[in-house]
């Protein structure tokens, strides 16, 4: 029977879930953040770089947009 490896995770990596905002009143997933900007990737799949203030956050589960 061959043996099976597995790998550990880094414990110093935290394990992060894409989050899911709001992009003028679209559903969007966040890909990135920095100071300055936000980079989403929208539902046709067009990955803007947005300022933080124009990102809101997801209602309803992420299903709805406030």
């Amino acid at each position: 029977m061959p043996l099976i490896r597995r790998t550990r995770k880094n414990a110093d990596q935290p394990e992060t879930t894409p989050q899911r905002v709001c992009f003028d009143g679209q559903p969007a997933t966040e890909i990135e953040r920095t100071t300055d900007f936000v980079t989403v990737q929208l539902g046709d799949g067009t990955q803007p770089s947005v300022r933080p203030d124009r990102i809101t956050t997801c209602t309803c589960g992420g299903r709805g947009c406030t």
